[in-house]
């Protein structure tokens, strides 16, 4: 049994090794062509792990976004109901805090407009904010400019629609109460008192500006204390208290009820609030807005990270079904299937070996015995040297197969040096390789030596150029000494030009004045007639124009009071209401008068139109009873035995008028009932009807017979010659039928390739008729 596993074994192995010779070689053929593809495929597992590994990356959180996307709803609300109650002030206020203007030329710098002087400041409390509203008054409301150029560009360019007074900062008068007075006022009244420029913050450059509004007042705590201080002989200065009354050193009080129960600069402090309130919620907005966009950005990147997954696994997936079904997958599972076939039928032939090896050692067992047993038994020798045989033919046929397998391992150490003589060519590659890179790094070196050359020679250049520009620098300024000494003389020259243009402006004030006051004067004398009686008594002793006991600068300074409280009035109360009130009456009244008008010819123009619709009516009503007379005898012409007319639905014509027909007495329910001609020859009636209504001189109709049966194009010319007598007809027709009934027929026909016109008279006229009659 042995025997024969061993040889069906090596049968078997045989039979494997041809076919893995086979497959080896198959394999060796089809590398070649399935290398793209296997390469193909460690680059999509790498893909893939890649992919894999940013998608671990990505750093979205779902839970986040949805947080966000809710808080940004918030925000917005919040934003929203922010930018309405800003609009609302603006409309309130938005001559008060805002300053709106053009620009007075291209590339105009805004940043040197600082608007209006009361969003220049902030106040520390708001039991102040009255005081100091009144203390700087209508100043508050002025513009604030770098300069005076740009408060002249913006005036003389128009830029802006209301009247506007501009604060140059740099030029603005910033007149302060005296150091010695504020000292003395703070340590008599222990800071009951104080200069109102401290109660607000600033920034340092509008110290001028502020310093022009709040410089000479002082904020007192009560009316006590500003009497005090501004009716004190060696105090005298401006005072206001926490309700807002002034007083000022020349006697006056201002007080009393405020317009607005609320301070203006407390509804400005509230604007400023809600527009920092608005900037800080656009700015959280704008970081949600940010986080949510790169959430966003990572929802989608993490989406397509994973569709780009899906993509390559599918095309993993489509390349292992290309490899398995290519031929040099299925060579390659043919050899190991047949490697782990002939490792198999090995360990079963190591097995039988052993099997040898036990039955060696019976034989020699066996011999032993032999020996023993010589004498005692022939029979039993022989079948032991039967069984000897029989098992060295075993032996014999095993050492055999160990000889093809010990073949088939010089083979495989063939192989093995083969592959170790190609490694060793590989390796002799690599070592020029090597030698190459070697050559390149001494070009390399060769080059930063060059590299290193020029730059020495740059320094070298470089410390030169240096020199140069040190010998320019000195000439440079030079130069610029001479720019200052020139510009000092030409600002010199330019104060110089100011004061000789002052003076000028002076004088020419002082001769307008004078030119005014003579104009004044004679307008005077004009409107007041006993002024040439008295004048002699002007300035005269004892009499009542004895002007030596008048202060003119007293009289001077009560005008100048008198015509500042004017302005002021001018500012808070309109003047020009009187005249307007005067404008809108006569507007009202003229309106008035134009509703009367219109109201009037609204009633002529309803009754025109009714006047118009009675006598369309009546015209309707004509011209239905002339049409549906005639229409009834032209069909009935047209078709004996069938009638035809107009009839008003509901009995009123202003509804319509319907079209009925009746077949010996028998009224049609609806015109389809009609076939094709009839209905044509309706039709045709209802459009002579009209036309005998106005009748034309000349009608042309172009074969109106063509799908009509010649009994009825008959008729239509018996029609013509019936109804229109007065008028004449251009048929064109193709049937007898009408031939019949017309004066002249003009014939067309083709004649030796030529069309020709014949003219035949049919019948006579009856001008001719009576031509004829004359004649004879």
């Amino acid at each position: 049994e042995a025997t024969t596993q061993i040889k069906q074994l090596e049968m078997k192995r045989k039979d494997m090794d041809r076919q893995l010779n086979e497959h080896v070689k198959l394999l060796k053929q089809t590398q070649k062509e399935s290398t793209g593809v296997l390469k193909e495929k460690e680059s999509l597992i790498k893909e893939i792990e890649m992919l894999n590994s940013e998608l671990e990356g990505l750093n979205y959180d779902g839970a986040r976004e949805n947080e966000l996307t809710h808080s940004k709803k918030q925000v917005e609300n919040k934003i929203i109901e922010y930018k309405d109650k800003l609009s609302r002030f603006q409309v309130q206020f938005r001559n008060h805090f805002f300053f709106e203007y053009r620009d007075p030329e291209i590339n105009f710098d805004r940043r040197k407009v600082k608007g209006r002087l009361l969003r220049l400041f902030q106040f520390e409390d708001k039991q102040y904010a009255l005081a100091l509203e009144n203390t700087a008054g209508g100043k508050l409301f002025q513009v604030v400019t770098q300069d005076e150029i740009t408060s002249k560009q913006l005036i003389k360019r128009k830029c802006f629609d209301n009247r506007v007074i501009f604060i140059p900062n740099n030029k603005i008068d910033s007149r302060m109460a005296q150091k010695m007075t504020e000292n003395s006022i703070l340590s008599r009244y222990e800071g009951k008192a104080r200069i109102a420029l401290s109660y607000i913050n600033y920034e340092p450059e509008f110290e001028n500006s502020m310093r022009y509004a709040f410089g000479n007042t002082f904020v007192c705590e009560n009316s006590s204390i500003a009497k005090s201080i501004a009716y004190d002989r060696e105090l005298r200065t401006r005072c206001v208290n926490l309700e807002g009354d002034i007083f000022d050193p020349s006697g006056t009080v201002t007080g009393g009820s405020e317009k607005h129960p609320i301070s203006i600069l407390v509804r400005l402090q509230e604007v400023l609030d809600l527009e920092e309130g608005l900037e800080e919620l656009e700015k959280e907005q704008r970081e949600i807005m940010s986080e949510l966009n790169s959430l966003k950005n990572a929802s989608h990147k993490k989406q397509s990270i994973r569709n780009q997954i899906d993509l390559k696994n599918y095309q993993l997936q489509n390349i292992e079904k290309q490899i398995a079904k290519s031929s040099h997958q299925q060579h390659q599972d043919a050899i190991t299937n047949l490697q782990e076939n002939i490792e198999a039928s090995m360990r079963k032939l190591d097995t039988l070996r052993e099997t040898v090896k036990q039955t060696e050692k019976e034989v020699s067992e066996l011999k032993e015995e032999i020996k023993e047993f010589t004498g005692k038994k022939k029979n039993q020798k022989e079948l032991y040297d039967k069984k000897v045989k029989k098992l060295k033919k075993e032996v014999d046929q095993l050492n055999k197969e160990l000889k093809g397998y010990q073949k088939k391992a010089d083979s495989l150490e063939q192989e093995n040096e083969d592959s170790k003589n190609e490694m060793e060519s590989l390796e002799e590659q690599l070592e020029k390789e090597k030698q190459n890179e070697i050559e390149e790094k001494q070009k390399v070196e060769t080059l930063t030596e060059a590299v290193s050359q020029l730059k020495q020679q740059y320094n070298s250049e470089k410390k030169v150029l240096e020199e140069k520009k040190k010998a320019l620098q000195r000439c440079n300024k030079d130069l610029q000494n001479l720019e200052d000494e020139i510009s000092h003389y030409r600002t010199q020259q330019d104060k110089n030009d100011n004061e000789l243009k002052k003076l000028e402006m002076k004088l020419a004030k002082f001769n307008k004045d004078s030119t005014e006051t003579r104009e004044y004067l004679e307008k005077l004398i004009k409107e007041h007639p006993w002024i040439e009686d008295e004048k002699a008594y002007f300035g005269e002793k004892n009499t009542d124009y004895d002007f030596s006991s008048l202060d003119i600068d007293e009289a001077r300074q009560r005008h100048r009071k008198v015509k500042d409280e004017n302005a002021l009035l001018e500012k808070r109360v309109n003047m020009k209401v009187d005249a307007m009130s005067d404008q809108t009456e006569k507007k009202f009244e003229e309106l008035q008068k134009k509703k009367e008008t219109i109201e009037m010819d609204k009633e002529n123009i309803k009754g025109a139109i009714e006047e118009l619709d009675e006598k369309k009516i009546k015209a309707i009503e004509k011209t239905w009873v002339k049409v549906n007379k005639d229409i009834g005898s032209i069909f009935s012409t047209l078709l004996p035995g069938a009638f035809a007319k107009l009839d008003p639905p509901e009995g009123s014509i202003r509804k319509g008028l319907e079209l009925k027909v009746a077949f010996n007495n028998t009224w049609k329910q609806s015109l389809s009932e009609l076939s094709g001609g009839q209905r044509s020859l309706l039709a045709l009636s209802l459009v002579l009807a009209l036309l005998l209504y106005k009748p034309a001189p000349m009608y042309i109709l172009d074969e109106v017979d063509a799908a009509l049966d010649l009994s009825h194009t008959q008729n239509i010319g018996q029609m013509i010659s019936k109804h229109f007598p007065q008028s004449q007809f251009i048929v064109v027709s193709l049937k007898e039928g009408m031939f019949n009934n017309a004066n002249v027929l003009f014939r067309t026909r083709f004649v030796d390739g030529v069309s020709t016109v014949e003219r035949n008279a049919l019948r006579e006229s009856k001008d001719d008729k009576k031509k004829k009659k004359k004649y004879h």
